[in-house]
């Protein structure tokens, strides 16, 4: 996702949280499915800490797209992210998905 529109549809959505991550995510059904990352230099400073949580965090969603079908999606990271390993961050996410997911469908 790179149209700050978008970010700021799925950011007035709904939102799940995590120990790791925030996800904001479009309580309307789309035609296609948007992800975008917010990973501020406020969190991580160097450029190679936000890169390398990006990656993670980009081959994470890939496998789990088909869960969520026509949704704008942006992945905001906290604090302590960069000491994750890369499962912790997959549960975090999952964590975070579920509780967005159930918002957006109670809606």
């Amino acid at each position: 996702m790179a149209n700050p529109a978008d970010f700021t549809t799925a950011i007035k959505g709904v939102r799940g949280g995590s120990k790791y991550l925030v996800v904001h995510m479009s309580d309307q059904s789309d035609s296609g499915t948007l992800v975008g990352f917010i990973v501020p230099k406020k969190v991580l400073p160097h450029a190679t800490d936000r890169n390398l949580v990006r990656r993670r965090l980009r081959h994470l969603m890939a496998t789990r797209l088909e869960q969520i079908q026509g949704r704008k999606i942006a992945i905001r990271v906290l604090p302590g992210v960069r000491e994750a390993n890369y499962q912790q961050l997959g549960q975090a996410l999952d964590t975070a998905l579920g509780k967005a997911a159930k918002k957006a469908e109670a809606k």
